[in-house]
Order: structure tokens, then sequence, then C-alpha cells
């Protein structure tokens, strides 16, 4: 049996569990997306450079497995450990729903090369990570399904967005 947060799951039941993982689940479409999940059946890991705490509160509210895995999706050593929690946890996942993503209002010609480098770190690198290490348990377990979430800035750029228009 594992416990952490809500989460008491034994035997076969840990298996018949449909887990998903959700990054930004804080706010915006990826607090949405966790909840909608949750009211679905799924067990919901949810993520967030902090940890997701009012999403997490509802979710549980709403009598779903929540577990937090805060940290950067951008940062591989993170991103390896956010994956050894929720398999530790749930003992596999069926879905990733790569939602986190950032972006900065100003004008291209003053964009800051930090900025723009930690828009793509963001939006680029942490869905590869994501995809990448939570990957690796699905092609083990032989089954799931990664959903990136992109943007319309991706088919038509955005007044001053610059970074993330590049990025989605």
């Amino acid at each position: 049996m594992y416990e952490e947060g809500s989460i008491a799951i034994m035997g076969e039941e840990r298996a018949k569990v449909r887990v998903a993982v959700v990054t930004g689940a804080a706010r915006g479409i990826g607090r949405r997306v966790a909840l909608v999940l949750a009211e679905r059946g799924y067990a919901v890991a949810a993520n967030d450079l902090s940890p997701p705490e009012e999403t997490l509160v509802e979710l549980e509210r709403g009598g779903a497995e929540a577990l937090s895995i805060p940290g950067d999706v951008s940062n591989e050593e993170a991103v390896r450990e956010m994956a050894r929690a929720v398999v530790d946890g749930f003992g596999h996942v069926d879905v990733l729903i790569n939602n986190a993503g950032i972006s900065s209002i100003v004008p291209a010609e003053e964009t800051a090369l930090a900025d723009w480098n930690r828009t793509l770190a963001v939006n680029l690198t942490g869905p590869f990570l994501m995809s990448r290490e939570f990957g690796k348990e699905m092609l083990r377990q032989g089954s799931g399904s990664i959903v990136n979430i992109s943007s319309v800035a991706g088919l038509s750029g955005v007044s001053d967005r610059a970074a993330y228009n590049a990025s989605k």
C-alpha cells in the first residue's frame, strides 16, 4: 500500500485506477483539465512550480485521488523525480497532459535573451523532458497517451510575444 495525502491504493485496485499527470495545474487551463479528468474518474498528479494547493484541495474535495508533484518541467532532474513520484504513488501512468507554459508581453526588439531562453525552456524543453520520462513508463507498461497543449499563437502570432509564438 502507498499513502500520501488522500492516496491509499492497494493491490489490484492500484492497477485499475486511471492516472493522469497534468503540468501547469495550479491555475487556468491546467487546473480545469485536472478537475475534469478527476470528474471522469482519473487519479491526478498535479504539477506546477510550487505545489498546486488549491487545485489539490478541490480535487480531494471532489473525491479524487490526488498527488502533488511540484517542480520545474524544464529541469531534467526535477522531471525524473516527478516521474518516480507518480510511479511510486500510483504504480503507472495513463495520460500526460503537457500544459505548463509561460509568456511575457514585450516587443521582440526589447526581449531579453534570458526571457527568450526561459520561455523556450518551459514551453518546448518541458514537454520534451516530460514526454521522454513519462513515455519510458508508458512504453514499459505497453500503453499511455501524451497530449501537448498548444495555442493559436503557433499558427498566427500574437503581438509582443515573440518567444511564446515561436514556442507554440
